[in-house]
């Protein structure tokens, strides 16, 4: 189906347009999603298709099922989930808050959105097990991100 898009990704009115069909929009927190930074590959609107139980994410998640040499030595493990690389130093906004934004962001995807899997861009489709993947990923991330918090507030 082919959905037109019209409008502002900071408008809420513009985001639940299409609610009504089990389709929901979020704008990722933390990062500027209008006037990013050339190098912000990390804001996004991630998509909830609710009967597929399947969120659509341009690049704030990326996921890899079968990772090469290179991805090993980078750390990336096959079969995971991981926050885009430019995430915490060009994604996010250079504020103390943005890392805390940006958790609770992703709080608000876990507890919301009912998701068994994950498709992301450029990459691969994780089928089942996308919600647990993605608490796995938060749950090491969330040391990261509020150190971050703390660093910018000096």
């Amino acid at each position: 189906k082919s959905i037109p898009w019209a409008g502002s990704s900071d408008n809420i009115d513009v985001l639940s347009l299409y609610e009504h069909e089990g389709i929901f929009l979020r704008v990722s927190a933390g990062s500027d999603i209008v006037n990013p930074n050339e190098k912000n590959h990390f804001a996004s609107i991630l998509v909830f298709h609710q009967p597929s139980r399947t969120i659509h994410d341009d690049d704030t998640i990326g996921y890899i099922k079968n990772s090469g040499c290179l991805l090993r030595c980078a750390g990336i493990r096959p079969d995971s989930l991981y926050f885009h690389p430019t995430g915490w130093k060009d994604g996010l906004d250079q504020t103390p808050e943005a890392p805390l934004a940006f958790k609770q962001f992703i709080e608000d995807i876990i507890h919301d959105w009912d998701f068994d899997n994950i498709a992301t861009a450029h990459l691969d489709v994780k089928i089942g097990g996308a919600k647990l993947a993605l608490i796995s990923l938060f749950q090491k991330a969330i040391p990261e991100l509020e150190k971050l918090a703390k660093s910018r507030s000096k």
